[in-house]
């Protein structure tokens, strides 16, 4: 039988008539949130704890029979407001208890001769063991919190665990965001489009990611091959070898001159950058940064040059000295549409040990 949390699950009929009825829907964590969760309202606080005590009242079962459910009924307290929850495991007594068996089955047999004061007294015991598991569970699982993800034990937690202990004084993302990515980092998810969004929201341009690109990574010196050794089927002759999942390349842009500048190597802006694609990724792959300028943007040239020479944009200096044109500038007629982006700059924005072999542009 599918359970309240199995994926996909639907129904038709009101919850809370479906729980009396069929008690096996539900486990006892999902009920106990459910029903101290006052019409969303997030009440995780400690001044409503002794209204939830008093709102639920568990009670042991006490049948020899081998329970086929957590949970054997559920149903509304007549003498005030709550419920009254009968729970077949974690009893003290019973099948599952740890009292003697002539014990509690003198209690039961009482029971059912209606004398409830010895069921009565285990039953205070019961209240305490069942709000102390509570207490257990929903602390260290996120599910059954109903405090918003930022200010819930756990959240601080993984924000703690990421390297956010204050996260007031990150500034640029907000609180929510900032736990998305510590969940990213913790639970080191590979997903390139939750990344380019992420990179996208940070650097504020357009962002595409090439998952396999590769790189020439170097073969430590007890693996390379030496004169007088075998050569074999899988013999690397050279210091480096190819490897395609050793590298991302990350694409930004077209940019404004001043915003290509802030991602330049030895800016805050590539640090930053830089810190986050750690972040992401783990530290575990190689990764090329790919920036292209808006032409539109570009200064003009500072020195004295004739400019409409083919792959070239004029003699200048500082952060764009090095930028060629586009190569489709000699081919534009009067007619034709300029080009959107000069030639890209390429250049490594990290490197795992600086084991990788390669330009820098």
């Amino acid at each position: 039988m599918e359970t309240l949390a199995s994926s996909g699950w639907r129904t038709t009929h009101p919850l809370v008539s479906l729980w009396q009825q069929q008690p096996l829907l539900i486990n006892f964590y999902q009920l106990v949130r459910l029903l101290t969760w006052q019409g969303g309202v997030h009440d995780d606080k400690p001044t409503d704890e002794k209204e939830k005590h008093h709102s639920l009242y568990f009670s042991g079962g006490y049948s020899p029979a081998f329970p086929a459910s957590e949970i054997e009924f559920i149903k509304p307290r007549t003498e005030q407001p709550g419920w009254h929850i009968r729970v077949n495991n974690f009893s003290l007594a019973g099948s599952h208890g740890p009292l003697p068996n002539l014990f509690w089955d003198a209690i039961w047999r009482r029971q059912l001769q209606g004398h409830q004061v010895t069921s009565d007294f285990l039953d205070l015991l019961q209240q305490r063991l069942h709000w102390l598991r509570w207490a257990v569970k929903s602390h260290c699982v996120p599910g059954l919190n109903n405090l918003p993800p930022v200010q819930s034990t756990v959240g601080k937690s993984l924000a703690r665990l990421a390297g956010w202990c204050d996260v007031k004084q990150v500034k640029g993302l907000a609180a929510r965001q900032l736990l998305g990515l510590a969940g990213l980092r913790l639970m080191q998810r590979s997903n390139p489009d939750s990344w380019r969004r992420i990179i996208a929201a940070l650097v504020k341009a357009p962002v595409s990611i090439q998952p396999l690109h590769g790189c020439w990574l170097t073969i430590p010196a007890n693996e390379r091959l030496y004169m007088g050794q075998t050569l074999t089927a899988n013999s690397f002759i050279g210091r480096y070898y190819w490897r395609q999942q050793g590298a991302i390349q990350l694409e930004v842009g077209p940019l404004p001159y001043t915003h290509f500048c802030r991602l330049l190597p030895g800016e805050q802006g590539n640090e930053t950058l830089r810190h986050w694609l750690l972040v992401l990724t783990g530290g575990g792959l190689n990764c090329w940064l790919v920036l292209s300028l808006a032409e539109d943007t570009a200064l003009d040239s500072t020195l004295s040059h004739p400019q409409q020479q083919p792959l070239f944009h004029g003699l200048r200096l500082s952060h764009t000295a090095w930028l060629a044109a586009s190569s489709l500038k000699k081919k534009r007629g009067r007619n034709k549409p300029q080009t959107k982006a000069m030639v890209p700059s390429r250049f490594w924005l990290y490197q795992v040990d600086n084991k990788c072999d390669g330009d820098e542009g």
